[in-house]
């Protein structure tokens, strides 16, 4: 918590940032993203971008939460927990990557934890990258077809 502090009074945010029950979260007007790395990522440096109506990709609402991770040290590193408030609460939602290979989002390499746990859903992962929520009817169908 000290660093994060550190870390904010030498930059302007237009948002806050903070680390409690150890988890790293940014918020704005209203939690969107949230990352829980393990303890032993503590000594690793993670960088978070989360963003919400953005027109970047397809097949996603612009309403819904994008989240880019990287980790300065790539080996050894432990699963990260991402949670991702989907943009609305009466359709299933699944966890998917962007692929930057095939350039299309694809569920591999990112396990759903929970599909509703406080309005989030909640995913594991090693990878680092972009995430986001997409229904699980439109994930099915997309992914069927990919």
């Amino acid at each position: 918590m000290l660093l994060i502090n550190c870390w904010r009074r030498q930059h302007f945010l237009p948002y806050s940032i903070a680390s409690a029950q150890q988890r790293l979260a940014l918020k704005s007007y209203e939690w969107i993203c949230a990352v829980h790395p393990k303890l032993s990522n503590f000594s690793n440096i993670i960088r978070l971008i989360c963003m919400q109506y953005a027109t970047l990709y397809s097949h996603l609402d612009e309403k819904s939460p994008i989240l880019f991770v990287s980790l300065q040290k790539q080996k050894h590193r432990q699963p990260l927990q991402i949670e991702l408030k989907p943009p609305t609460k009466n359709i299933n939602y699944t966890c998917v990557r962007y692929d930057e290979t095939t350039q299309k989002w694809i569920n591999d390499g990112i396990e759903l934890l929970d599909s509703n746990r406080d309005d989030f859903v909640v995913c594991k992962t090693l990878l680092t990258g972009r995430f986001s929520v997409l229904p699980v009817i439109i994930s099915l169908t997309f992914f069927a077809h990919s």
